[in-house]
C-alpha cells in the first residue's frame, strides 16, 4: 500500500474524501494525490498523521507503535516541531543559531518551523545531530526511547520484507523527476528516508513481536 492509498483508506473510515481532507488541513488541490510521485514536506505528513491520530511512520510504513511517551511528559501542551527542537538545544547549552551553523543552515532557517516550511531532509540532519527520529522532532513522542533494535529476533521473512518495502520505495524516490519539496531530491535525501524507513519498520516489528509472544516465551 502506498501513502497516498494508506490515507485514503484512513480517509475513507472517517466517511471523507481525498479533496476534502485537503481543504480541512488547508491543502492545495490534489496535495496528497501527488505525494505518489513526490515526497512530502514533513510538516504537511505531520498534519495528516495528527488528524487521523497515528505516527508518521504509519503513514509511510504501515506500521504503528502506541506509545504515549512524550517530551518530559508535557501533556498540557502540544508542542511544535521548533519547541522540541528548542528543547533539545536549551539540554545541550546550545543556541538555535548556533545549530544551524553547526548544520550548514542559513540563519533562521529553523524558525521557519514555526510556519511549517522546512523539508524532510533538514529534519532528518537535525534528527540525526541529537540522535533522535524525525517523528520525535514532529510530534515529541518516540516509538521506543533510545532503543537499539535487536535485529537478532527479526526472521529472514522480516527481513525479506523489509528488504522489498525498502526497494520499491527507493525505486519511486529515484524516479526521474522526482522532486524533494520543490528541489531534486539528493542521492543524500533518498538515503536519508530509506534509513529511518528500516529503523522504524525493524523497531515496529521488534515491538509487535514483545506484544504479541506469550510471557512464558519472553526473555528476561
Amino acid at each position: 500500500m502506498t501513502l497516498k492509498e494508506r490515507i485514503k483508506s484512513l480517509a475513507d473510515a472517517e466517511g471523507i474524501s481525498l479533496p476534502v481532507l485537503e481543504s480541512k488541513l488547508g491543502f492545495g488541490n490534489s496535495t496528497i494525490v501527488k505525494w505518489d510521485k513526490s515526497t512530502p514536506n514533513a510538516e504537511k505528513l505531520n498534519k495528516v498523521a495528527q488528524y487521523f491520530n497515528v505516527t508518521m511512520d504509519y503513514l509511510l510504513n504501515g506500521d504503528s507503535f502506541d506509545d504515549d511517551s512524550d517530551l518530559n511528559n508535557r501533556d498540557k501542551k502540544v508542542m511544535t516541531t521548533y519547541d522540541v527542537i528548542s528543547e533539545l538545544c536549551k539540554k545541550r547549552n546550545l543556541a538555535i543559531t548556533a545549530l544551524e551553523r553547526e548544520l550548514g543552515f542559513g540563519r533562521g532557517s529553523i524558525g521557519k518551523l514555526r510556519t511549517g516550511n522546512t523539508t524532510l531532509e533538514r529534519l532528518q540532519k537535525i534528527a540525526d545531530y541529537f540522535g533522535v527520529s524525525v517523528n520525535y522532532l514532529t510530534t515529541g513522542k518516540e516509538p521506543e526511547t533510545q532503543i537499539v533494535t535487536d535485529k537478532s529476533s527479526l526472521t529472514k521473512r522480516d527481513t525479506k520484507q523489509i528488504e522489498a518495502i525498502l526497494s520499491d520505495t527507493e525505486a519511486l524516490l529515484k524516479q526521474d523527476g522526482l522532486m524533494f519539496d520543490g528541489d531534486p531530491a539528493s542521492p543524500e535525501a533518498i538515503d536519508s528516508i530509506l534509513s529511518a524507513m528500516r529503523i522504524g519498520m525493524e523497531m515496529a516489528k521488534q515491538k509487535n513481536k514483545e506484544k504479541y509472544t506469550p510471557k512464558k516465551y519472553k526473555k528476561d
